[in-house]
């Protein structure tokens, strides 16, 4: 069905494309509206609802990533996904107004491709919290579709838990609340947990150097504590990264040890440790490795011995053998163009990852982050100590999770995905309440799917969407179109806490403009001044001052995200044939072990190695380029070649994220 669909598709945009630049429309329920977009297009379609509905819609994903971003009458934004995968995304939301609703079909990469596009239901918002809950996994409560598993806690109760849709789609076995998953990136409270163990019982320091532990550990010339990796601000570069850019793939077999060496040959860190603030996995292998060298034990035999045992979490475990066999294991999906397919994870990484859980055992989990059965108030008061940067700022995160105030309470969240899997966990710990989801479909959104459940429960602990939105449309102004055209254009950022995205570009819809890292969505600006603007974002705390110039574009300004970043303008500049030619060639890196080969290739240079697709990359500056499409472009974010003192190319730099700059060498 999907093959006839695509045909069809290619067939229709192939005598509309020339006529239609962008198409919009009203959406008719169960009607399906397919259509292609160019790069930096989207689409918008509108339809009218009444409050109190619950809504669900579907986009088929061809040879694109799409973006879907639902705005209500109030303009206020609804439901945003990120685009992240082919195949099938869903659009879920609650209306709370009366009046027309605009869906945007935008795309999320620099190509061309196709999309079919169905609102499904319309239906009245159920009205008890079990049934809304029920409402919202609808989609994937049936036998041919993976799932999640949740649990719900109050007063140290479970008042909730279910599973939906399939642990094995192969073998028919469905979710249950004892159902283990991979919970990926909350296993790092764990890891952070027994650091704080290992503290309180006077084992270690927070402040120790961490050579005194790994002492293998190159010299960087500033001291890394054992406080800078709890809390990402250590510098080391991000050992997934490393791995890609290495020639390695997320479905190869991934093994500690190799992790482990990776970090070890890295010569350079990100940035001065203390200094900044960059969630980084590496920093987490690293204290697992901490653990076992100060313990004497493996990590997964201490953890088992002194963590998990003593909360009688029986149905968790560390997994830190790929092939080890765990009954009952959620096996990982994702949705790709083909339909349901496995997403592979042959991981041995721990200390980041790999704890495997069900929604019952970690229930137990959270319960002592209140009763502080295991390890004492000391240590429940350190894990929710953030990190505080040597200029003064306090930043998010405290020890594997995030720390703040919501509604005058304390609230500890944290979300994870790693292959299929997604997990979702957010607890106030004063009130002995809060929620826990795991997934092993990647359509679950864990974060959006867990707040919205938690509000279900508890609406007095869950902020309207609409607040950080509404304080800042209070403090706004209005700005003339013609000067907001000034703003247009792509930025490169030059140095600071925002350099891991590199560049930015800002476009002009109307009166409205908007930012958009590469790779992300468009995020609304709201000008609070004629230099200033704001990020209309929920969680974002991103502001933009540009430089005011009389006359033409506007080409710097300075970006606040976690500290200050200046950035500049750009303008493209098309390099000859003859020119880029002096690009090609094989770069070396010392650091990862690989060969990376340049070639021109309709006049676009070329990036390859052996086991990686093609990746584009397009001019910025003067020998200075940025990956497009193509493989894993994001890992070639920003490529800077440099020259001897005749002219000739000797090495490229190369950044992504979470690396700051590698060098390869021309061979």
């Amino acid at each position: 069905m999907r093959s006839v669909l695509l045909l069809l598709l290619r067939i229709i945009c192939l005598f509309s494309i020339s006529l239609f630049a962008q198409r919009s429309g009203q959406i008719q329920l169960g009607k399906t509206i397919e259509g292609e977009l160019i790069p930096n297009a989207s689409d918008v379609y509108t339809l009218q609802l009444d409050s109190g509905k619950f809504i669900y819609g579907e986009v088929l994903q061809m040879g694109l990533d799409i973006r879907a971003i639902v705005y209500g009458p109030d303009g206020i934004q609804r439901f945003r996904n990120l685009g992240e995968e082919r195949g099938i995304d869903p659009i879920q939301f609650v209306t709370d107004q009366r009046g027309w609703y605009r869906f945007i079909i935008q795309a999320a990469e620099e190509k061309r491709g196709y999309y079919a596009f169905t609102v499904k239901r319309v239906e009245p918002v159920a009205k008890t919290p079990e049934q809304k809950v029920d409402q919202l996994m609808h989609p994937f409560n049936n036998n041919t579709n993976p799932g999640a598993a949740i649990a719900v806690i109050s007063d140290g109760k479970i008042i909730f838990s279910k599973g939906y849709g399939m642990a094995s789609i192969e073998y028919g076995v469905p979710i249950t609340p004892k159902t283990p998953f991979q919970i990926a990136s909350l296993s790092k409270q764990f890891t952070a947990f027994a650091i704080a163990m290992l503290a309180s019982r006077g084992k270690l320091s927070l402040d120790d150097d961490i050579h005194k532990y790994i002492p293998d550990l190159p010299d960087y010339g500033k001291t890394i504590t054992i406080r800078n990796l709890v809390h990402h601000t250590s510098g080391l570069r991000e050992q997934w990264s490393l791995w890609e850019m290495s020639g390695r793939r997320m479905d190869d077999v991934i093994l500690q040890e190799e992790i482990l060496s990776l970090i070890k040959q890295q010569q350079e860190l990100n940035f001065e440790p203390g200094t900044q603030m960059s969630y980084n996995n590496s920093g987490y292998t690293v204290l697992a490795e901490v653990v076992e060298r100060v313990t004497g034990q493996k990590f997964k035999e201490w953890m088992q011995q002194n963590i998990l045992l003593p909360l009688q979490m029986h149905s968790s475990r560390i997994a830190d053998e790929y092939r080890e066999n765990i009954p009952g294991l959620a096996t990982s999906y994702n949705y790709g163009e083909k339909g349901v397919q496995k997403s592979i994870l042959n991981s041995s990484n721990y200390g980041p990852t790999g704890v495997v859980s069900t929604v019952e055992d970690f229930v137990k989990w959270m319960e002592n982050f209140h009763t502080g059965k295991l390890g004492g108030q000391q240590v429940i008061n350190q894990i929710q100590e953030r990190g505080v940067l040597s200029g003064g700022d306090t930043t998010y995160y405290a020890f594997g999770l995030g720390v703040d105030n919501s509604n005058g309470f304390v609230r500890m969240n944290h979300s994870g995905s790693m292959s299929g899997y997604t997990s979702r966990m957010t607890f106030y710990s004063q009130l002995n309440k809060g929620i826990v989801l795991f997934s092993n479909n990647r359509n679950v959104l864990a974060g959006y799917f867990g707040n919205q459940i938690l509000g279900f429960f508890f609406p007095e602990l869950v902020k309207t969407i609409q607040s950080q939105t509404t304080v800042l449309k209070a403090a706004s102004i209005s700005l003339p179109p013609e000067y907001l055209e000034r703003l247009v254009g792509r930025y490169t950022i030059k140095s600071g806490p925002a350099l891991n995205y590199y560049s930015f570009d800002i476009k002009r819809e109307g009166d409205q403009i908007s930012l958009q890292f590469k790779g992300l969505p468009f995020y609304p600006l709201i000008p609070i001044n004629d230099t200033l603007f704001k990020v209309d974002a929920t969680g974002m705390n991103i502001q933009l001052s540009f430089q005011k110039e009389k006359v033409g574009r506007i080409t710097l300004g300075n970006i606040v995200m976690n500290g200050n970043s200046p950035f500049q303008r750009f303008e493209a500049r098309d390099q000859s044939q003859e020119e880029l030619n002096l690009y090609q060639g094989r770069y070396y890196s010392s650091e990862l072990a690989i060969v990376y080969n340049i070639r021109v290739k309709n006049k676009q240079l070329i990036v390859s190695n052996q086991r990686t697709a093609d990746i584009v990359l397009s001019q910025k500056e003067v020998d200075s380029f940025e990956g497009v499409t193509g493989g894993s472009w994001w890992l070639f974010s920003n490529v800077k070649f440099t020259k001897d003192i005749q002219g000739n190319i000797i090495s490229m730099q190369v950044s992504s994220d979470g690396i700051k700059v590698i060098k390869f060498n021309r061979l």
